[in-house]
């Protein structure tokens, strides 16, 4: 998968999954609405930068978001159950890694506040 297919995908999904206009996307990451509008059309794409911007402001690790919006779509119907597991899986990874984090933030703060 090329990475225009990949950033018109994500906003396919966007719009689709969440009911987001482009620029409410667009808004979301800081960029022109006409950008993600050529964006949505193959004519641009997403750079590193813009897809970590995703990941900060919808909240969501980047692996799971791209899952979501590219690869579960087009999978074969016999294979939906196996990406419904990994898409599982890694929402719980995502939930102990954040319980992890935050558990770690407080330790550091009661061992700085000691």
């Amino acid at each position: 998968m090329n990475t225009v297919s990949l950033s018109a995908d994500l906003v396919a999904y966007l719009r689709d999954s969440r009911g987001m206009s482009l620029r409410q996307i667009g808004e979301l990451v800081d960029l022109s609405e006409s950008y993600v509008s050529r964006v949505a059309n193959g004519q641009r794409r997403f750079t590193l930068e813009h897809l970590d911007r995703f990941e900060k402001a919808l909240g969501q690790p980047l692996p799971l978001l791209l899952l979501e919006a590219c690869w579960k779509p087009k999978a074969p119907s016999g294979e939906q159950a196996m990406f419904d597991e990994a898409l599982a899986l890694l929402r719980r990874s995502a939930s102990l890694s954040a319980k992890l984090e935050t558990e770690s933030n407080q330790a550091d703060s009661a061992e700085n506040a000691a």
